[in-house]
C-alpha cells in the first residue's frame, strides 16, 4: 500500500469522504485499515439484524402500492433509500427516515452528492478542476457538502459529549435503552475510542471513516439487492424456490422478527 496510489477518479469523491478509507493511501490507509476492520466481525454484524429486518418491513410497505399497480417500475430509487436507513442507523445511530420522508436535507444532499460525482466521470470538461471550479456544479457541490458534514458533525460531537460524560461522572451505559443505542453505534464508538500512534482520531478523521462508511454502505448495497431483485423477477421459476425457503424457514406470521440463524438457513437463496 505504501506505494500504490489512487486514481485520479477518486478525486471526485474526496471532496465528500476527504481522506477515509477508501480515499487514503499509504501508512494512512494501513493504520485505518487496521482500526475498522475489527467492526466487520460477524458477531457485531449480528447485533444490527434487528434493524436490516425493522427498514426492511418498511421497505414492503412503501412497495405495496407498485405491486398493487400491476405495472413495472424503476425499484433502484426505493432500495437507495432503504440502504441510507439501514446504513444510517448502523453506523451513527440516527434515524434519517429516507423511506417515509425521501425529500428531507440529508437524503437530498446524499443523492446529489452522487450525481454529481457522477457527472465528472462523464462530462469531459468538468473532470478536471480548474473548469470544475467554474461550474455551477462545484457551486452547487459546497452547499450541499455544507449539509453533509453539518449533520456527521452534529452527530459526531452529539455522541463524543455523552461518551465524556459518561466518564466524568463514573457511570456506564447499562439500560436496555443505552445498551441498544451502544449496540447500534458501535462503528462510531468504535472510532470515538480508537488510538492511532498512541493518539485518539481527530473528529475529521472520524467524520472522514464515517461519510465513507455511508457512501460504501448505501451504494454498493443498493447495486446489489437491485440486480438481485431483477434477475429473480426476470426468472420466475427461481423466484418461486427463494419465495418457498423464505416462507419455510420464516413462516406465515409476518410480524415474526427473523434472525441470523433463519438467515443462515437460507442456503439456496444465498
Amino acid at each position: 500500500p505504501k506505494y500504490i496510489d489512487k486514481s485520479t477518479e477518486y478525486d471526485f469523491i474526496r471532496p465528500w469522504l476527504g481522506e477515509g478509507l477508501l480515499t487514503s493511501r499509504g501508512r494512512k490507509w494501513h493504520t485505518h485499515r487496521k482500526v475498522i476492520t475489527p467492526t466487520f466481525h460477524f458477531k457485531i454484524l449480528e447485533q444490527f439484524v434487528e434493524i436490516f429486518d425493522r427498514q426492511s418491513t418498511t421497505f414492503i410497505k412503501v412497495l405495496q402500492p407498485f405491486a398493487e399497480s400491476g405495472k413495472s417500475f424503476d425499484i433502484f430509487p426505493q432500495v437507495t433509500l432503504c440502504a441510507l436507513d439501514v446504513i444510517c442507523e448502523s453506523a451513527m445511530g440516527t434515524k434519517v427516515n429516507a423511506q417515509l420522508n425521501s425529500t428531507s436535507d440529508y437524503v437530498l444532499a446524499v443523492k446529489e452528492i452522487t450525481n454529481l460525482i457522477q457527472l465528472r466521470f462523464y462530462d469531459f470538461l468538468i473532470r478536471y478542476d480548474i473548469f470544475f471550479r467554474l461550474s455551477a456544479n462545484c457551486r452547487k457541490q459546497r452547499k450541499v457538502l455544507k449539509v453533509l458534514h453539518n449533520y456527521t458533525d452534529s452527530v459526531i460531537k452529539g455522541r463524543r459529549q455523552q461518551l465524556e460524560a459518561n466518564a466524568s461522572n463514573g457511570t456506564e451505559e447499562t439500560s436496555d435503552q443505552d445498551l441498544g443505542i451502544k449496540k447500534r453505534m458501535a462503528f462510531l464508538d468504535m472510532l470515538l475510542q480508537s488510538t492511532v500512534d498512541g493518539r485518539p482520531l481527530t473528529d475529521l478523521e472520524i467524520r472522514e471513516e464515517v461519510d465513507t462508511f455511508m457512501f460504501e454502505g448505501h451504494d454498493t448495497t443498493t447495486s446489489a439487492i437491485s440486480f438481485l431483485l431483477l434477475s429473480l423477477a426476470k426468472n420466475p421459476d427461481i423466484q418461486q424456490k427463494v419465495f418457498e425457503e423464505v416462507r419455510d424457514i420464516v413462516g406465515d406470521d409476518r410480524t415474526r422478527p427473523v434472525t441470523m440463524a433463519m438467515l443462515n438457513d437460507m442456503s439456496y437463496l444465498d
